[in-house]
């Protein structure tokens, strides 16, 4: 049986946020030192229990996640919540095919996978195509109930899940 969970780790900022900070970069460090020590105390806490972590499911803006999974001998995996134009654009500007501040003389942007880039035009076909030529991308979704997209699926107003109820 496939247990899940979903449990909270700091960012240092419990009480406030990312207001509390100040600035990005104080936080963004904060975070990974925070969240990397409290995952890495949750891992631990379920180590001996009946169903000890086997893997990290963690957003991709964390990959600091994913060396914390690796340190205790468990899977990661990234968790992208943004589409996968972006997400082939992430890629493309970590492998240094794409480099920024972008500027007007590069629209319509052209990148290897995709259709030309405007803010009009974008084929949810042809983004898929360009992530997975990039990495072995699994593409889910859309993760939003029929109910607030196109009504097809009656009733479907929700996935059991949230962030504010425990599972």
């Amino acid at each position: 049986m496939l247990t899940l969970r979903c449990n909270p780790i700091s960012d240092g900022f419990d009480e406030g946020g990312f207001s509390q900070a100040g600035n990005v970069d104080f936080y963004l460090k904060s975070f990974r030192d925070h969240g990397s020590r409290t995952l890495a105390e949750l891992i631990q806490k379920f180590s001996n229990s009946a169903t000890p972590v086997n893997c990290v499911v963690y957003d991709s803006f964390l990959p600091w996640a994913l060396d914390v999974a690796k340190e205790h001998g468990i899977y990661g995996d990234a968790f992208f919540t943004n589409s996968a134009t972006v997400c082939s654009i992430f890629a493309h500007i970590h492998h240094g095919l794409l480099t920024l501040p972008l500027t007007p003389e590069m629209t319509p942007l052209l990148l290897p996978g995709l259709p030309p880039l405007t803010s009009q035009t974008c084929q949810f076909s042809e983004e898929a195509r360009g992530v997975s030529e990039i990495w072995p991308a699994k593409l889910i979704g859309p993760m939003v109930p029929s109910a607030y997209l196109d009504e097809r699926i009656k009733g479907d107003r929700g996935y059991g899940s949230s962030l504010w109820k425990p599972l």
